[in-house]
């Protein structure tokens, strides 16, 4: 497991906010240094990978329409045909 980093609050400090906001924005690593002594690595976060919204045009292959036709009404036509009549009957039995 991975051992959790420690967290140092810099908002008391403005310039190192604004370093940090600059390395964030670059997107690249910077050294941080005091002279010729190189102090610290800064690295920005990684953005957290998003799942796209977009989706996929449905095909002829697409598992969704092997769903299609599955199930049976015992309503002729279907429920969608006569759905006051289903709707009573399904309250009417739950109701018994």
């Amino acid at each position: 497991m991975a051992q959790e980093l420690r967290r140092i609050d810099i908002s008391r400090y403005p310039e190192l906010v604004e370093l940090a906001r600059e390395v964030t924005s670059s997107d690249e690593p910077a050294v941080l240094q005091a002279g010729d002594e190189d102090l610290a690595l800064m690295t920005p976060r990684p953005n957290p990978k998003r799942r796209s919204l977009k989706g996929r045009p449905f095909t002829l292959d697409d598992p969704l329409f092997r769903l299609m036709g599955i199930g049976s009404s015992e309503v002729p036509g279907g429920v969608s045909g006569n759905k006051h009549e289903a709707l009573a009957r399904a309250h009417h039995t739950h109701r018994s």
